[in-house]
């Protein structure tokens, strides 16, 4: 717990790269968190990886699959996002950013 809280120190100072660092002490309960801050130092296949072994590690839970989701737009892989966004809705239906999520991808699809 205490490793997770000084990433999201680092990650409020906008220091990803040591935010990086403090999540890998406090895996895996921080994985996504890791993931996201990999993701803003633009290690974006990386926290792809990241992303997707914490939604089997944590199943049942939203916040992997949104970050995924979130991870693949920034990407500009639409399909992704929108895959991913969709289960988000499946899992919790009336998720704002989810369903948000999903039209945006889904509207951006050639």
């Amino acid at each position: 717990e205490a490793w997770g809280n000084v990433g999201r120190l680092y990650g409020s100072m906008g220091d990803w790269a040591k935010a990086v660092d403090a999540y890998a002490k406090a895996l895996p309960a921080y994985r996504v968190e890791r993931a996201e801050a990999m993701a803003k130092q633009n290690q974006l296949w990386e926290a792809v990886e990241a992303m997707k072994i914490a939604v089997q590690e944590q199943r049942g839970s939203v916040k992997p699959v949104l970050a995924l989701a979130r991870t693949y737009a920034a990407m500009g892989m639409w399909r992704e996002s929108r895959e991913w966004a969709e289960k988000a809705v499946e899992m919790e239906p009336g998720n704002r950013e989810a369903i948000i999520l999903r039209a945006e991808a889904g509207a951006r699809i050639k």
